[in-house]
């Protein structure tokens, strides 16, 4: 069981990195002025899975979610819907406040940064280290994800960027371009571009 001092070392940690999540959304978006989230009529609801986001169809709530902060990661126990059905966090694939789409990473709500074929958000992963009984220690790094739309895959932008680099390749405009791990945020950007996410854009 951990003690308070390491609960407390655990908060701080991850009040740090929430601090420098938001500072790397915002960031994102003063540079990817392509296809953000305001620019579409989002509704406020509960999407059960992808269709839902992408028909932007969600499940109307019974909390008020627009009480809910809408920059940070968001951790919702259970949600309970018009229908009074009631899901998990884990059970459900996202949440849409205030016209704002956040993914479900984890058990928690991370924002959507670029929206298009390609959509992308950006989690914390935080890894958890026992030292010794009275020493415990937490690393943290944010991890960019990469929503194949049309399929639904989750990719990690790093881990995976080969196969990012291959869904962008069959567009023939970037078939024959050489694209580097490093520069592959900027090519997701183009290839939003040049496929938007139409459904749900009212």
């Amino acid at each position: 069981m951990k003690s308070l001092k390491q609960k407390t070392i655990i908060v701080l940690g991850l009040a740090l990195c929430m601090s420098t999540l938001l500072s790397v959304i915002e960031n994102v978006q003063a540079q990817d002025i392509l296809h953000r989230w305001d620019e579409y009529n989002f509704k406020t609801g509960v999407y059960v899975d992808i269709e839902h986001f992408k028909n932007n169809s969600p499940m109307p709530c019974d909390i008020d979610l627009s009480k809910l902060p809408t920059k940070n990661a968001i951790d919702l126990k259970e949600i309970v819907c018009l229908n009074h059905t009631e899901y998990k966090s884990k059970k459900i694939w996202g949440i849409c406040i205030e016209g704002r789409p956040f993914v479900r990473h984890g058990k928690y709500f991370f924002p959507v940064v670029q929206i298009g074929a390609l959509t992308t958000y950006y989690y914390i992963e935080v890894t958890e280290q026992p030292n010794s009984p009275q020493n415990y220690s937490i690393t943290s790094k944010i991890r960019g994800k990469v929503i194949d739309i049309n399929t639904g895959e989750v990719y990690d932008q790093k881990g995976h960027a080969f196969d990012i680099v291959q869904i962008i390749k069959a567009d023939p405009h970037f078939q024959n371009q050489k694209i580097k791990a490093k520069d592959i945020g900027a090519y997701i950007t183009a290839y939003n571009k040049r496929h938007p996410l139409e459904i749900g854009v009212q």
